[in-house]
C-alpha cells in the first residue's frame, strides 16, 4: 500500500508538474506576444510621432478606441430607451395633432409606411404645451416651443425652427479629439468668452454655467449683443450636451429678449432630448444655381458668358505689394521669364480703405481681368480677439464706407470678379462664423447688406464670388460651408481655394505635403454635385517648397487640372506665409527658383 501510495503520489506530482509546465509555457508565450505587440506599438508610435507629432498620434489612437466603443454605448442607450418606453416618439406627451416634413416639404395625412426609405423625414407632434420635433435620420426627438416654422433645407448639417421672436438651430456634432469639453471650450467658445472680444464688440456675458441633465454633462452660455438695432435677434444662448463617445448636441438659440423664464424653457428642451433608432435618410433639400444680375452692363455679361462657355483655363497671379512693385516689377519680370501674359490679376482690399484705382485702371488698360477680394476685417485678420466690423455692417453703421467702395468699383467701368469675405468657414479671418458669435447668419446678413447697397448705387460691373475654404475649421456641422451660402440670386461664381502648405508646421498641426490632384479631387468631389451649375475659379492657390518637390508639383498640376472641367480660371498666389519670427514658413513664390519658373513655363505653353 505504501509503495503504491508513493507511486501514486509521484505520478500525481509528475502530472501536476507537467500541467504547470504547460501553463507556464503558455503564460510565457502570452507574455512574449504582449512584449512583441508592445514593441510594435512603440515602434509604430515613434515613426508616426516623428511624422505627425505625438499629440496627433495619441488623439488618433483615442479616436479609434472611441469609434469602437461609441456604437456599443449608443446601442445600450437605445436599448434602455426602448425598455423604458422613451424610444416611442409620443413618450409622455398627449398629442393633439401631427404633420410630416418629407424632403423639407410639409405633408399631412400621410403614413410613414408609404414613404421611401431614402426620404428625409421629420415629424412634428403638437401638444397643448409644446411641439416635439422628431428627427428620424439623426435619431432624436426634442420638445420645442409652439408656433414655430421649420427649415430642413440643410438637413445633413442643421435643423432650424423659428418665428419672429426666436430662432433655434440644432446640430448633432462630433469632436475630432477625445477630450470633448476641451474641444468645445477652445474651438467653439474661445472668442465669445474672451473679455477683450466682448468689450470691443459691445457684448455682455449673462451666463456661463455647467450642470448635469439626465446623466449628461451640459454647458449653457448666454450673452447679449448691445445694439440700437432692436429688430434683430441679439440675445444668444448656446447649449452643449455631451453624448456618447466624442459626440455632443449643440443648440444655438437667438431671441429678442432674455429672462430666467426663457432659460428654464431652454433647459426643458435639453431635458426632453432623447436618442432614438435612426430611420430614413438625411439629405440636403436645396438647389444651388447662379442667377445672373439683370443690371449688368454689356461687358460684364460678355465676360460671364465667356467664362461659362470656355473650355480653356485663364491664368492669373498675385504678388506682394500688388498695386506698386507687384504690378510694375515682380509680375512683368515673371512674365518675361515665362514668355506669357497673365489674364487675371488678384488684388485685396479692406473695407474702409480706398481702392488702388490707378493700379486697377492699369490692369484694365492692359486688357486683363481684375479679381478684387474685399475683406470686412480689422487689423488684417490678425487681432482676432478684437473688434470685428461685421456687427456694425448689419447695424448700418458702415453704409458710407460700403457706398464709397461701390462707387469706386463702378467708376472703373470694367468687369470685376468680386470676392467678398473668402474662407469664412475658418477660424483665421475676422469675418468668420466662429469669431462672429458662431452664427453663419451674420455672414449672410452682411453679404446681403453689401449686395443691396451695390444695387442701390447701380453697380453694373460686379460678378460675385462665393469662396469657402476647402475644409471647415472647426469641423463642425454648424460651421459647414453651405451654412454660409448667401443664396442663388447673390452669387454667380464659385471660388475654390486649395493650397499645398508643405510640412513646415507638421509637428505643430500635422500638415502634410499634398499633390494638386489630391487637393482638388477632394474639392471636386465635395462641390461638384452641389455647384455643378456654376463656373468655378481657383481664386488663389500655390505650392510650398518645404517638404517635397515643388517643380514636380507644378508639372503634375498642369497634367491634372483639365479634368476638373468646371474650373475656368486659376490664380497663382506668388507670395509667402511667414511664421512669428519672420521666416517664410510657406514659400509660395512662383519665381522661387529658375526650375519652378521653367516648370510653369513648360506647362502653360502646352495649354
Amino acid at each position: 500500500m505504501k509503495i503504491q501510495y508513493l507511486e501514486y503520489g509521484k505520478n500525481g506530482f509528475n502530472n501536476r508538474y507537467n500541467k504547470n509546465k504547460k501553463v507556464r509555457g503558455k503564460l510565457r508565450l502570452f507574455l512574449y506576444i504582449l512584449l512583441a505587440l508592445a514593441i510594435i506599438v512603440a515602434i509604430t508610435f515613434t515613426i508616426l510621432s516623428f511624422r505627425y507629432g505625438p499629440s496627433n498620434v495619441i488623439n488618433k489612437g483615442f479616436s479609434v478606441i472611441n469609434n469602437i466603443t461609441t456604437p456599443i454605448t449608443t446601442k445600450i442607450t437605445l436599448l434602455v430607451n426602448n425598455i423604458t418606453g422613451k424610444n416611442d416618439i409620443d413618450y409622455n406627451i398627449e398629442t393633439t395633432s401631427s404633420y410630416l416634413f418629407v424632403n423639407n416639404v410639409k405633408r399631412e395625412n400621410i403614413s410613414l409606411n408609404a414613404l421611401s426609405k431614402n426620404s428625409d423625414v421629420k415629424i412634428i407632434l403638437e401638444s397643448e404645451k409644446y411641439d416635439r420635433l422628431v428627427n428620424y435620420p439623426e435619431g432624436y426627438y426634442i420638445n420645442l416651443p409652439k408656433n414655430l416654422s421649420y427649415d430642413f433645407s440643410l438637413s445633413t448639417n442643421i435643423a432650424q425652427a423659428y418665428n419672429d421672436k426666436i430662432d433655434i438651430t440644432i446640430s448633432l456634432e462630433r469632436s475630432p479629439y477625445p477630450d470633448v469639453w476641451e474641444y468645445i471650450d477652445y474651438y467653439q467658445n474661445r472668442f465669445i468668452l474672451n473679455e477683450n472680444y466682448q468689450q470691443k464688440n459691445n457684448i455682455s456675458l449673462i451666463n456661463n454655467s455647467k450642470t448635469n441633465i439626465n446623466g449628461n454633462d451640459v454647458q449653457i452660455i448666454s450673452l447679449s449683443r448691445n445694439t440700437d438695432n432692436v429688430k434683430t435677434l441679439n440675445n444668444y444662448t448656446y447649449m452643449y450636451m455631451k453624448l456618447n463617445g466624442q459626440n455632443y448636441l449643440r443648440i444655438m438659440i437667438k431671441s429678442l429678449q432674455y429672462n430666467d423664464e426663457l432659460i428654464s424653457q431652454y433647459t426643458e428642451m435639453l431635458n426632453s432630448f432623447t436618442q432614438i433608432e435612426p430611420q430614413f435618410e438625411n439629405k440636403n433639400n436645396i438647389e444651388f444655381f447662379p442667377i445672373t444680375n439683370s443690371n449688368w452692363n454689356e461687358d460684364t455679361k460678355a465676360l460671364y458668358n465667356q467664362l461659362n462657355t470656355s473650355n480653356n483655363i485663364s491664368w492669373g497671379i498675385f504678388a506682394a505689394d500688388i498695386a506698386n512693385e507687384g504690378l510694375n516689377v515682380t509680375i512683368p519680370n515673371i512674365e518675361k521669364e515665362l514668355d506669357y501674359k497673365f489674364d487675371v490679376i488678384l488684388m485685396y482690399n479692406h473695407l474702409g480703405t480706398p481702392l488702388p484705382l490707378d493700379a486697377m485702371k492699369k490692369v484694365s488698360e492692359e486688357k486683363r481681368i481684375i479679381e478684387l477680394t474685399v475683406q470686412t476685417c480689422y487689423a488684417n485678420n490678425v487681432q482676432l480677439f478684437d473688434y470685428t466690423p461685421m456687427f456694425d455692417i448689419i447695424d448700418g453703421k458702415l453704409d458710407n464706407q460700403i457706398r464709397t467702395l461701390a462707387n469706386e468699383i463702378k467708376s472703373l467701368n470694367t468687369p470685376v470678379l468680386f470676392r467678398l469675405n473668402n474662407e469664412m468657414n475658418t477660424d483665421w479671418t475676422s469675418y468668420s462664423g466662429i469669431i462672429n458669435l458662431c452664427d453663419p447668419d451674420i455672414y449672410i446678413n452682411v453679404w446681403h447688406h453689401i449686395y443691396n447697397i451695390f444695387e442701390e448705387e447701380n453697380v453694373q460691373n460686379c460678378i460675385w464670388i462665393f469662396n469657402p475654404n476647402d475644409n471647415n475649421y472647426p469641423p463642425s456641422k454648424w460651421n459647414d460651408f453651405l451654412n454660409y451660402y448667401p443664396g442663388n440670386e447673390y452669387v454667380q461664381l464659385l471660388g475654390v481655394t486649395g493650397y499645398n502648405p508643405g510640412t513646415y508646421y507638421a509637428d505643430k498641426n500635422g500638415e502634410q505635403w499634398k499633390t494638386f490632384e489630391y487637393i482638388y479631387d477632394e474639392i471636386y468631389n465635395k462641390y461638384n454635385n452641389i455647384f455643378s451649375s456654376f463656373p468655378w475659379m481657383i481664386t488663389e492657390f500655390a505650392s510650398s517648397s518645404i517638404g517635397g518637390d515643388k517643380v514636380k508639383w507644378i508639372t503634375d498640376m498642369f497634367e491634372h487640372i483639365h479634368k476638373y472641367n468646371n474650373i475656368k480660371i486659376a490664380v497663382w498666389f506668388s507670395a509667402a506665409d511667414y511664421d512669428e519670427n519672420g521666416i517664410a514658413a510657406r514659400p509660395y513664390w512662383l519665381d522661387e527658383t529658375k526650375e519652378t519658373l521653367q516648370a510653369f513655363k513648360s506647362g502653360i505653353h502646352k495649354e
